[in-house]
């Protein structure tokens, strides 16, 4: 994969969750492998469940990684909560 070509940004609030970014930059559509370090943003590694925030759809999160297809200049936005899963 080009460098530079899709990028994330993580927002962390302590007490909500997290707000995952990712963007292609590209003009051809990317698989996006995406890591987060769990321990780094004080969420429990085998506990912590993610959805798409635009759909409500459960992302595959294992170990804090989940791949997503993304079209040409497009993004996701994925949501991680704190221990059990409940909406914001």
């Amino acid at each position: 994969m080009e460098a530079g070509v899709v990028e994330g940004e993580v927002i962390a609030k302590e007490r909500v969750g997290t707000l995952l970014v990712v963007s292609n930059l590209a003009e051809r559509k990317r698989t996006a492998e995406v890591t987060v370090n769990l321990t780094a943003l004080r969420r429990p590694v085998g506990r912590t469940s993610a959805e798409n925030a635009l759909t409500g759809q459960p992302i595959d999160l294992r170990q804090g990684a989940f791949q997503t297809e993304l079209g040409p200049f497009t993004y996701a936005l994925g949501r991680q909560f704190r221990g059990a899963h409940r909406r914001l």
